[in-house]
């Protein structure tokens, strides 16, 4: 239950604040605040970061939710409904199993 409302929160703020953008061109940081990708990686950007910059996008990688600015000329837009809906849907699972496969290494137990 509780990750089926985190999974619902996250793709309802996506929905409305973010669109997701896909790396048609590697791209390798060059300052600590910038992300690097590799080509056919996904961020999500938040709709607001467009106004800080008309070069820059700031964005969440999908794979491990680390966080930075990348050049737009690196990026596309995913427009397609079904695809976004797809990239939000494996990136939870994504998380799930990395959350669940830490614990087993750690012998943490989730809560009850």
């Amino acid at each position: 239950p509780e990750n089926i409302q985190k999974k619902f929160k996250l793709e309802l703020f996506c929905l409305f604040y973010c669109e997701q953008m896909l790396c048609v061109k590697a791209y390798m940081a060059q300052q600590p605040d910038e992300l690097s990708l590799e080509k056919a990686e996904v961020i999500l950007v938040i709709l607001l970061s467009h106004l800080f910059s008309s070069d820059w996008v700031e964005g969440t990688r999908l794979s491990d939710f680390q966080r930075g600015w990348v050049l737009k000329s690196h990026l596309e837009t995913i427009s397609n409904s079904k695809v976004k809906a797809r990239n939000l849907s494996d990136a939870f699972k994504l998380t799930t199993c990395s959350t669940r496969y830490s614990r087993r290494l750690t012998g943490v137990r989730p809560r009850a």
